[in-house]
């Protein structure tokens, strides 16, 4: 399927020494954690820097920001998907773009979460 989600985000800290969730739409009926998020948001260990989790259907596409988000300010994240191809934005500008050649799933129908029920969430 072809989609586009964005939203913005205000980070106060560093993550700690562990991944921190900001965002996760998860299907309640995949069973199997971060692997089908689509997407998921990461701070990644005690860095500003943003890790971002997709499913394509068949693997899980991931996004390191070569950016780190400022403290204290709005920033705003979107994930796109189109023909394929999945692009990461951060500003509105692409952090990474990857080529799968295929369709990405459908984001859930199930639940969204501002941090996650598999980790701690994001100072944010």
């Amino acid at each position: 399927e072809e989609y586009s989600t964005s939203f913005d985000v205000f980070l106060l800290a560093p993550s700690s020494g562990s991944y921190e969730n900001v965002i996760t739409i998860d299907s309640p009926s995949s069973g199997s954690g971060w692997k089908y998020v689509n997407p998921g948001v990461w701070i990644k260990p005690s860095t500003r820097e943003i890790r971002i989790h997709t499913w394509d259907g068949a693997a899980t596409q991931t996004c390191d920001f070569p950016s780190q988000l400022p403290l204290n300010s709005w920033s705003s994240i979107k994930v796109e998907v189109s023909g394929g191809v999945f692009k990461y934005f951060l500003n509105g500008a692409v952090q990474c773009t990857k080529n799968q050649g295929r369709m990405a799933a459908a984001i859930p129908s199930g639940s969204f979460y501002a941090g996650s029920n598999y980790y701690a969430a994001a100072n944010a």
